[in-house]
């Protein structure tokens, strides 16, 4: 076996079985597409994207593809799209498409089904946990990241208080900012660990905590009815919070 081929074998994160490990998104790579754009039109990087360091002093760096790690084998990889990211793909557009009134601060996209989106928003964040780049060092889930990856291969969502995320659309008017990767970032709220991203021109943000039921808000986060809140953001603030 040669070197490369040493470089491509490990143990998989989510079925820690010893397998050849596909270079995966850490993220689903439908969360990336918008970054995909003309970022200069003096001087276009046609296809590269724009990565964005919760850390002020530290320069963007364009990428050519989503970060991608070797984290899955084939098998888990296809597995994780089956149980959620293909459905999630459609319903990310539904929310492109739906139009938030002038004057609200959110609105509801019906008809989202509870599981398999619940699975999507679930494996994000457990990849974000298990992926090593310093990018996504301060998202740490301790014991959290053994249970995601058991409920994972149980295809169980769990009820809408755990792991729920909150997601907040970022306007157009907010400019790069819509169409950027920034680096999560970690902050305690109430006491409940809490994990923010930005991509795909959403803000994305988790509560990770075992009393996680105390600090849910039903409006704003995913429910078993069918209905997906979602919030407009009328300030931008660091590190996607």
């Amino acid at each position: 076996m040669g070197k490369a081929d040493e470089e491509k074998c490990g143990y998989c994160r989510l079925c820690l079985k010893e397998s050849e490990l596909r270079k995966s998104h850490v993220l689903s790579e439908f969360l990336y597409e918008p970054t995909y754009k003309r970022l200069d039109p003096e001087r276009p990087r046609q296809g590269l994207m724009l990565k964005v360091s919760s850390d002020t002093d530290e320069r963007p760096d364009h990428l050519q593809k989503g970060l991608r790690e070797r984290l899955l084998c084939g098998r888990c990889e296809q597995y994780l799209n089956r149980i959620g990211e293909q459905y999630a793909s459609k319903v990310l557009k539904k929310m492109d498409e739906t139009e938030i009134s002038a004057g609200e601060r959110s609105t509801i996209v019906p008809g989202v089904e509870y599981y398999p989106f619940k699975l999507f928003l679930m494996t994000q964040l457990w990849r974000a946990g298990v992926a090593s780049d310093p990018f996504w060092e301060n998202v740490r889930l301790g014991p959290h990241e053994e249970r995601l990856r058991e409920m994972l291969l149980l295809a169980d969502p769990g009820q809408p208080h755990e792991y729920a995320c909150m997601i907040t659309r970022i306007p157009a008017s907010a400019g790069l900012l819509s169409r950027t990767v920034v680096q999560p970032c970690a902050k305690k709220i109430e006491g409940h660990p809490r994990y923010g991203f930005i991509a795909r021109g959403y803000t994305w943000l988790y509560v990770v905590s075992s009393h996680s039921k105390d600090a849910f808000k039903l409006r704003s986060s995913r429910s078993e009815r069918g209905e997906l809140p979602i919030m407009e953001q009328r300030r931008t603030r660091k590190g996607g919070s």
